[in-house]
């Protein structure tokens, strides 16, 4: 156990990290979808509890939508992460180009002042349009040619690889009393990452870590690196008058792309007391589905009922058995009160409430205009 600064004791959670369920899923090909949402449910659970962070929802339906529009075309600048063609690495996908541009720099690792020095501006355009074209163009382009062909991916992405609506609690972290905190808090924050996000971050973060490691001929350590690149992956670059707030916040920007590089291989990866959270929540997920559906049916039919007989009273339905693998608790009560169908939102109601409390779940829905 752990003080915070709130004074809040809680279960210290170290990154002496184990495979998490997320990655040994993906090496194996199963990952599933209730995998992914009961991993970052877990998660987000741990980063309120233990941190008080929230995290805002990003919208999954889209990034389905990029993923079934995607096309063939050879572009590569200015297009979605889940559009662009990909390599399978062991911990996700990674587009084709952002690969092929770390093993190209990687054989130059060596150089002074890597992605600090930049060609210029007109050579970098011929470069892109060459790219977006289709040529294989990389392997004859200079060092800081490919470095800032690879800053210019990231800057030009619809969406920054790290969500616009989920900075704000990356910097949350860094306001955090001990750099353990902000670390555990920042790589559990990584599970929260859209699939396309979390599996491009790992890759640059370890790539990144790689150049630091060669920081004694590239003067490129992980701190210069986090300097130079934070406002480009965070899509910040635009600030234009530099006071006090820009400057911390800046500041904080590159304290999250520098926990990144330091701790690359954790990202993604959950703490082992939260991956035994994760097998008991997944081993009730079967049972807790067929209670539901059980009573989504019943509901339905009592509406139904209802509606036959042109009635508008109450009806109480009581489920007093115990599912298995569920936790124990007297009953479930489903109240429903008009002849309409059960909505999405009342049954997360009645999930919710069944899965995190010993109570008696009521769900009430309203007349629709």
């Amino acid at each position: 156990m752990r003080t915070l600064s709130s004074g809040r004791l809680v279960n210290s959670t170290s990154f002496d990290l184990l495979p998490s369920t997320c990655e040994v899923s993906k090496e194996e090909g199963k990952m599933t979808v209730a995998e992914r949402k009961a991993i970052r449910k877990v998660a987000g659970q741990h980063l309120r509890t233990a941190y008080g962070i929230k995290v805002k929802k990003w919208n999954e339906k889209k990034q389905v939508r990029y993923e079934s529009t995607a096309t063939k075309s050879t572009k590569v600048f200015g297009v979605p992460l889940e559009c662009l063609p990909c390599s399978q690495m062991e911990y996700g996908s990674v587009p084709c180009f952002l690969v092929d541009a770390c093993m190209n720099l990687l054989e130059h690792v060596d150089t002074e002042g890597l992605f600090r020095v930049s060609g210029s501006l007109a050579h970098l355009k011929t470069l892109q349009k060459k790219l977006d074209s289709g040529e294989e163009y990389l392997s004859a382009c200079r060092p800081c040619d490919v470095a800032g062909l690879v800053k210019k991916f990231f800057k030009e992405l619809p969406e920054p690889v790290l969500p616009t609506k989920m900075q704000e609690a990356f910097l949350k972290a860094q306001h955090l009393p001990t750099k353990e905190d902000r670390t555990c808090a920042t790589m559990l924050l990584s599970c929260v990452l859209p699939d396309a996000s979390q599996s491009v971050m790992r890759h640059i973060s370890e790539f990144l870590l790689k150049v630091s490691k060669r920081s004694a001929k590239n003067k490129m350590d992980s701190a210069n690196l986090s300097l130079v690149l934070a406002p480009t992956l965070l899509q910040s670059g635009g600030v234009t008058k530099m006071d006090g707030n820009a400057e911390r916040r800046l500041q904080l920007e590159r304290d999250v792309l520098h926990c990144f590089i330091e701790n690359a291989h954790h990202i993604g990866k959950m703490p082992q007391m939260l991956q035994e959270k994760l097998s008991a929540k997944m081993d009730r997920e079967p049972a807790l589905a067929s209670f539901i559906d059980k009573i989504k049916r019943s509901v339905t039919a009592v509406k139904a009922k209802q509606w036959h007989c042109g009635t508008y009273k109450p009806v109480t339905q009581t489920f007093s058995h115990h599912p298995k693998g569920l936790p124990l608790c007297t009953s479930w009560t489903v109240v429903s009160q008009l002849p309409d169908t059960a909505t999405d939102t009342e049954i997360t109601l009645v999930k919710n409430r069944m899965r995190d409390e010993n109570l008696p779940v009521t769900m009430m829905s309203q007349r629709r205009s």
